[in-house]
């Protein structure tokens, strides 16, 4: 394997940890509760886009209730009696995601925790590394502060800060792409960490601070995008990391997907794989609206190419969806699917749209 193809996924990883991941209960939760998390059933109907107006509407009401409810934590008297600052600046970025750009992955619930969590840790475990250089003075205030030292040496940034705030910022990024979890806002947390004196003083406490207000601020998002909008698109990812295997007939196998515990429009999620399809030698991709997706066993696939099948199980769905279930009502068995064929080493190359006149190639 060459480094330049190397790739690693955690939730490829996750899969395996699948009988004891339990479903989702979103499903299951009472429908006032079940719509501010972000679920919609799969009989419910969409809502027209916004126009930008009303979206930016919505926007500045939610980054104003975010960040005066995040400001309110750092009010807390266990903050600001260790000299803590007035609001960590990452949230102002965050507010932007989380209000305007509400669909996209940086702006989901994995991605803001974990990011912000990630660059919180790294970047005070790589400050406080830095304050035992042998010419510091402020080894020993700057690992156990105290609360009344709130303009003390202890909140001075340790010796080669610029340094240390590039180490902190490339790290995280790091940790942040391969767990797929990038987001950011927590490249200016983990810079902060090594720069910011006020935060600096916080020591330890940065991280579950950082991740309280991450919460504060998602639970805004929440109930403000929820009210015309959907907020989160899903909770871990667009494919779920813990399928539920099941036998149809013989050789193949169904995988649930929940979407991160959403089912609207996504064929329930159906991940199939067939062994027995096409003709030898012959490699079959099917993406049927109705019964799911179609891979050959033993194709393996990385996080990104899941996703990339979601969206397009997303697009089948939107496009073609509703005529082929009736389809399927007047005649059992008939179903308009998407059919790519590949031979070997050629890979996928024509994507044909059946009982449409209309072909795809690429």
């Amino acid at each position: 394997m060459h480094l330049r193809t190397l790739q690693f996924s955690i939730d490829t990883y996750l899969t395996h940890l699948s009988p004891i991941i339990p479903p989702s209960p979103l499903p299951y939760l009472p429908h006032q509760i079940s719509h501010f998390l972000g679920y919609r059933a799969p009989s419910t109907p969409q809502n027209q886009p916004l126009g930008n107006v009303l979206v930016s509407l919505w926007a500045f009401l939610g980054a104003f209730v975010g960040l005066v409810a995040v400001a309110g934590l750092f009010e807390a008297s266990w903050i600001t009696e260790r000299g803590g600052p007035l609001i960590v600046g990452s949230f102002g970025a965050a507010a932007v995601l989380q209000f305007n750009a509400i669909e996209s992955p940086f702006s989901q619930p994995r991605n803001a925790i974990l990011g912000q969590a990630i660059a919180s840790l790294v970047g005070v475990g790589i400050t406080k590394l830095f304050y035992l250089q042998p010419h510091s003075s402020t080894l020993t205030s700057s690992l156990t502060p105290h609360p009344t030292l709130a303009h003390s040496d202890a909140h001075e940034p340790p010796p080669y800060a610029a340094l240390a705030a590039a180490l902190a910022v490339a790290f995280s990024s790091m940790l942040m792409s391969l767990t797929g979890t990038i987001y950011p806002p927590a490249g200016a947390t983990a810079l902060l960490a090594a720069t910011e004196p006020a935060i600096i003083g916080l020591g330890w406490l940065y991280p579950g601070v950082v991740v309280l207000g991450t919460v504060i601020m998602l639970a805004t998002a929440m109930l403000v995008n929820n009210v015309m909008r959907r907020y989160p698109m899903y909770w871990w990812a667009p494919i779920s990391a813990s399928p539920k295997p099941e036998h149809r007939n013989g050789s193949d196998s169904t995988v649930n997907d929940e979407k991160g515990g959403d089912e609207e429009a996504s064929l329930e999620g159906k991940l199939t794989s067939n062994a027995g399809n096409g003709g030898a030698g012959e490699e079959r991709l099917v993406v049927s609206a109705r019964d799911g997706v179609v891979v050959p066993r033993g194709l393996q696939l990385s996080g990104e190419e899941w996703r990339i099948l979601r969206i397009l199980e997303g697009r089948i769905i939107e496009v073609y969806g509703e005529d082929e279930q009736e389809d399927h009502d007047k005649e059992d068995g008939r179903s308009r699917s998407v059919e790519a064929r590949g031979s070997g080493d050629n890979g996928l190359n024509r994507v044909e749209t059946f009982n449409s006149t209309s072909t795809l190639r690429v």
